[in-house]
């Protein structure tokens, strides 16, 4: 696990580099978010509370995203584990009320995830069971779209069966 960690902090800080080489800020909310998302895989739910908090009120986030929620469920998961219970509770609820319908899968998966962490931590068993089952689902509909796009490129991959 703490090669995984060390690799993730790797791209992350390959991206940020990347970023400064060429001028561009479009991708700063997106670094923030997997920063954040490293942080919670080391266990410094503080520090990634912090980078969170960051990445919101910098406005770079689109409003209508599934990164925002995302960020938003990472926060709860950071206030669980820090133990400020109410404000986790309401974090989750105000990412639930907004629903994962029109999200992508792969972004419904983490963001079901990090809730199912966070409702599990504040000891509501229920609702972390129906979220980690929300998370496995969508991580199944991710896994069907890439096996899908992996069908449809193959073809590309060998120049000799392109026709036409």
């Amino acid at each position: 696990a703490q090669d995984e960690i060390a690799g993730a902090w790797s791209e992350v800080k390959s991206a940020s580099n990347y970023q400064l080489i060429v001028k561009a800020r479009s991708l700063d909310h997106l670094i923030g978010s997997a920063r954040a998302g490293a942080l919670i895989l080391q266990k410094n739910y503080s520090q990634a509370i912090s980078e969170i908090e960051e990445v919101l009120a910098s406005g770079s986030v689109p409003p209508a995203s599934g990164e925002l929620l995302l960020l938003r469920a990472d926060r709860s998961l950071c206030l669980a584990a820090s133990g400020d219970k109410q404000k986790a509770d309401d974090q989750i609820v105000a990412v639930d009320a907004c629903g994962l319908t029109g999200l992508g899968p792969d972004d419904a998966a983490l963001i079901s995830l990090s809730l199912a962490q966070a409702s599990s931590l504040l000891g509501d068993g229920d609702s972390a069971n129906r979220y980690l089952e929300s998370a496995r689902t969508k991580f199944d509909d991710h896994q069907k779209n890439i096996e899908s796009l992996m069908a449809r490129i193959a073809r590309f991959s060998n120049p000799l069966s392109i026709t036409g």
